[in-house]
């Protein structure tokens, strides 16, 4: 009562596939890695072509029929639970926001500033609606706890580089753009010029702490000025106590000697000191440096832009006039010569200078290009010359060629002047190439030999005398051509067999 079910041992997806496994098998070891058996995923119709010798009933049921009833007995399972599962703690989003706008009101008193309102809303509707809220305050109450038992924190990541992160107590860091609040009064300022002018170096210490020790200033005033780069080549790959006892090392012989002040007489000392005429100087030459640093970081953008711009126009527009206005390399010829020089340059498979002077016909530029293209990449691969020049060939008694390579290029019998500015030229033109498809196939038992077109081609051309003082061909076009012999060139497999 047991059912049937059609099966295939399936290693592999497709049958080209194979080649995957045997190189696995071939690398294990295996000596018969080269025997693979067709263990590819086979579609319905290919299982039931399988099993044909059951009868196309049975092989129906143990294809179809019997697979489906199994699977219609399983459940459906999943490996991995849909859900997030994230950490579970009683009423999390409503803690997290009560923490973070009780922080947020006794530092920016009662009506908070839109900057901060709309940042942490934003942040809270983002971090709850996501279900993330738990795990801002796990790491809240971890933050707290650590602070509160006398260790240092630094939090960094998604968790520690938000505003919410700081309202929470996570982080000292406020991400918010430079502003000024103050403690007892709640005021802030955000948007003031003396704010938004902050971001040059700090006042060297010395102005407002004179008697501190010289070591001592020095050293605050070097950690207060340290850029980035030399935090990090001083952090190095440390870890963060390594870190903390650097820097108790460097301070063990420095020397506090600077009294507590009263607020008083913090801004009496701040008045004097901002009188100071060394002061005002450097006040100033910061404040110009941040003025251009700060036009820099707003219009910078748009002026690299604007300028990449102009050069990119000024290149196109420079290679444009100097295409347009250069003389070609035919300027000296008189049209018979701009002709040779078309066809000399057809020979040479030289497509940069083939329309110089005249219009190519595009079938005859595309052949040209094409067996560059060949004759370019062969040479590169194959470090041979897969093209023969036709010309030369016939020059020098027609010898064998290296098999695999043609023999191309166009020989002028004439030219001649038709009419004024009108010519017509008559070429024997040799191709590897048929122009019709009305040609005999090729002999099989000249298989090693290579065949040669020959046609008589008749060309035309119209010429027009430019302003610029040189001929140019305003019109080219094939009239007439036809096949006035094909034969057969012998070959040789390499250099060694050449005669």
């Amino acid at each position: 009562g047991k059912p049937v079910v059609a099966t295939c041992d399936v290693h592999f997806l497709d049958p080209e596939d194979e080649v995957y496994r045997r190189i696995i098998m071939a690398g294990k070891g295996f000596s018969d890695a080269d025997s693979q058996p067709p263990l590819f995923l086979r579609t319905t119709e290919e299982m039931l072509a399988e099993f044909e010798y059951l009868g196309s009933a049975k092989a129906r049921e143990v294809v179809i029929e019997n697979p489906g009833k199994i699977a219609d007995m399983i459940e459906k399972i999943s490996p991995v639970n849909p859900n997030k599962c994230p950490p579970v703690i009683e009423n999390s989003d409503q803690e997290l926001r009560r923490i973070c706008y009780d922080k947020a009101h006794e530092m920016y008193g009662e009506d908070l500033p839109v900057q901060v309102s709309s940042r942490l809303e934003r942040e809270l509707n983002s971090i709850i609606s996501n279900g993330y809220a738990v795990m801002y305050i796990i790491a809240q109450k971890l933050v707290w706890k650590s602070v509160d038992d006398g260790y240092l924190v630094g939090s960094r990541g998604s968790v520690g580089s938000s505003f919410v992160a700081t309202m929470a107590g996570i982080t000292e860091v406020n991400p918010l753009s430079p502003h000024y609040y103050c403690e007892e009064c709640h005021y802030s300022d955000f948007e003031s010029e003396e704010v938004r002018r902050s971001g040059y170096k700090e006042i060297p210490l010395e102005f407002y702490a004179s008697e501190l020790d010289e070591k001592c200033s020095s050293f605050i005033s070097s950690l207060l000025s340290m850029g980035s780069r030399k935090e990090r080549k001083i952090a190095g790959n440390r870890r963060s106590d390594e870190n903390l006892g650097w820097f108790i090392e460097e301070t063990k012989n420095l020397t506090w000697n600077l009294e507590d002040r009263t607020r008083e007489e913090t801004e009496s000392n701040r008045d004097r000191v901002e009188k100071d005429e060394s002061f005002q100087k450097l006040w100033k030459e910061k404040s110009h440096k941040a003025k251009v640093r700060r036009f820099w970081i707003e219009k910078g953008g748009v002026i690299l832009i604007s300028l990449l711009i102009v050069l990119f126009l000024s290149y196109f527009v420079g290679n444009w006039l100097y295409e347009t206005f250069r003389a070609p390399h035919t300027k000296d010829l008189d049209p018979e010569g701009v002709i040779l020089h078309m066809l000399d340059c057809q020979n040479n498979l030289d497509s940069a200078y083939i329309d110089e002077g005249f219009k190519a016909d595009p079938a005859q530029y595309s052949e040209v290009l094409n067996l560059y293209v060949t004759k370019t990449t062969r040479a590169t691969y194959e470090n041979i010359d897969a093209i023969v020049s036709a010309p030369e060939w016939v020059e020098n008694g027609m010898p064998a060629i290296l098999q695999g390579t043609f023999i191309y290029g166009v020989i002028p019998q004439s030219i001649t002047e038709t009419e004024d500015g009108k010519y017509e030229a008559i070429i024997d033109w040799y191709t590897p190439f048929a122009f019709t498809d009305d040609v005999e196939e090729e002999n099989p038992e000249m298989e090693n030999m290579a065949r040669v077109f020959v046609y008589s081609v008749t060309q035309d051309f119209d010429f027009q005398w430019n302003k610029r003082g040189w001929w140019v061909c305003i019109n080219n076009e094939i009239s007439d051509y036809t096949l006035s012999d094909v034969f057969y060139v012998d070959t040789y497999t390499s250099l060694l067999g050449q005669n």
